[in-house]
């Protein structure tokens, strides 16, 4: 799988073979959550004003190296899509999805402390800030299973349309690493940068850029129930929210079964509507969205955040 600062941006790849066995990706996973918990919780609020505080050294690499895939039955893909597979590749993403947010956690935090931006937007959660206990049915240790158990005991509460639409939601667009230049039609190394939702200062109006400006835009995400699809599947659509930078809406259709969700993103560029479709995750933490190779979107309740 190609990392994430390969650039130009691309498409994530689809259905990669893996030689792990699904019961090692399990043990992957639940150690990848062990390892985010501890990431995005190692820095106190002494810690930020403290002005001797270092940020744990391999994230930065972590960071770069952030893997990520679509699944997609279509035969003209790359690797075929092999139905017997597919179980596996939900745990897989499972397993990056909890790793990328302790690193994103780790990188957020940096930017938002190197710019002083401690009142007027949302820090991401900590370990001790996300109600684990009231979502997360933990199985006994040691007990049989308990760490396939583990894999999928935060969907039960989580991957419910009440547990969307109860509450409000914030969070962050991440670029990583490069941006282009037109003067040199290249690809350019740059800082990684992040674009807020949920903030309550604005740096351009992203009414702006809306045809009519007749769009209601809000601050934070909200979702509504839409329909059932099946059994276990789900769909849910979004207001109208806004970043630095123009409006999103967003349709998730959830399986309720493996926590994978298929998310529909209309935003506006250049006063243009565009539509992006891309493979989500719901982790304890909350909603993992991988957009294309070094972009990635972090969602998760307000009340989670952090004060600093």
């Amino acid at each position: 799988m190609p990392v994430a600062s390969a650039f130009p941006r691309q498409n994530f790849p689809t259905n990669p073979p893996s030689v792990i066995s699904i019961e090692t990706w399990r043990k992957i996973q639940a150690a990848s959550f062990c390892l985010s918990a501890r990431l995005i919780s190692q820095y106190t609020e002494w810690d930020w004003h403290s002005s001797s505080f270092e940020f744990w050294p391999p994230s930065a690499s972590l960071f770069e190296s952030a893997a990520w895939f679509d699944i997609n039955p279509a035969e003209d893909e790359e690797f075929p899509y092999i139905p017997e597979e597919h179980p596996k590749w939900d745990v897989i993403l499972h397993a990056l999805a909890n790793k990328l947010v302790g690193v994103l956690g780790v990188r957020l935090r940096l930017f938002l402390m190197e710019r002083g931006i401690d009142s007027w937007t949302y820090f991401p959660p900590t370990a001790l800030t996300i109600p684990f206990s009231s979502f997360i049915e933990l199985p006994p240790p040691f007990s049989f299973k308990s760490v396939e158990k583990f894999s999928t005991c935060h969907l039960q509460q989580m991957a419910t349309p009440d547990f969307f639409v109860d509450g409000e939601w914030v969070g962050f667009t991440v670029y990583i690493g490069s941006s282009f230049s037109e003067e040199g039609q290249s690809w350019v190394r740059r800082v990684d940068s992040f674009e807020s939702f949920g903030c309550d200062r604005i740096v351009r109006n992203p009414i702006q850029n809306t045809p009519g400006n007749d769009l209601v835009l809000e601050k934070k995400v909200k979702f509504k129930f839409v329909v059932w699809v099946d059994a276990k599947s789900f769909i849910l659509e979004s207001n109208w929210f806004q970043s630095h930078t123009t409006a999103h809406k967003l349709k998730l259709t959830i399986d309720s079964s493996t926590g994978i969700v298929e998310a529909v993103r209309r935003k506006y560029i250049m006063s243009i509507e565009v539509e992006e479709r891309s493979t989500a995750v719901i982790t304890p933490f909350g909603l993992v969205i991988g957009c294309k190779s070094g972009q990635w979107i972090w969602l998760w309740k307000c009340e989670w955040s952090s004060d600093s």
